[in-house]
């Protein structure tokens, strides 16, 4: 009684040929901008929904050569990212303004905070970027800044905190906190020893409004909530 109703609706997005036949390709990633939603798939193109209507309203296709596997919406921009490649397009025009591959893996992480974007690759770097007339440019390139216990250079996934002050990098097995503002690392909150050796965070972090952050981690322990052990991001004033 006096509980507020949720409605769902649940859309078939698949494509079909003529002869009713399901096509191969998956979505494997979702944003939102203003009154759209965009999924981007494995064959590299990127559709567009009505997020009021529910409808199909537009498709790219072939904005990559390999599946899109992030996407990020802003500033009348949509920001992909497949394998080793960062593209944005303006989706005023529908066109593709530029694409780069500037990382040497694939990437594994994709979040937007303010104007920029930030990247994050198995090799291990993290690129920030934003544009400039339209351009694509690098404002910062964060390397070697991995622990010194981790044997990998394996950058698993981002996310951020603090309501966008904080950019968080999962790390084999810990997270590294960085200053979204300077670029500079704060500090790492690493995984407890009762976790396993082998322990890796490997899928998402999402980190709440009060600096808490949760890992997904690849074992037995599907979720583990790092302040328990130390240290917690510090509040936003």
């Amino acid at each position: 009684h006096g509980q507020a109703r949720i409605k769902i609706k649940t859309i078939d997005i698949r494509d079909f040929d003529k002869h009713g036949k399901a096509a191969s390709s998956q979505f494997l990633c979702l944003a939102n901008y203003k009154q759209y939603a965009y999924c981007g798939d494995s064959n590299g193109n990127i559709i567009f929904w009505n997020a009021r209507t529910l409808q199909k309203c537009h498709t790219i296709n072939d904005v990559c050569n390999t599946p899109i596997s992030f996407l990020e919406g802003g500033y009348g921009f949509l920001w992909y990212a497949g394998d080793k490649e960062v593209g944005v397009l303006d989706l005023e025009k529908c066109t593709v303004t530029e694409k780069k591959v500037n990382h040497k893996k694939s990437i594994t992480g994709m979040v937007m905070v303010e104007d920029k974007i930030w990247t994050v690759s198995m090799d291990g770097i993290i690129i920030v970027w934003t544009l400039q007339n339209g351009k694509m440019k690098e404002v910062k390139v964060l390397e070697a800044l991995l622990p010194e216990a981790s044997k990998t250079k394996e950058v698993s996934c981002l996310t951020v905190a603090n309501g966008g002050r904080y950019v968080l990098a999962g790390v084999h097995h810990c997270i590294m906190v960085f200053d979204s503002q300077t670029f500079q690392k704060l500090y790492e909150i690493a995984l407890p020893p009762t976790t396993g050796e082998h322990t890796k965070i490997r899928k998402a972090i999402e980190a709440d409004k009060e600096g808490s952050s949760w890992v997904m981690t690849s074992d037995s322990i599907p979720f583990y909530r790092s302040p328990d052990a130390g240290r917690a991001l510090p509040k936003t004033p």
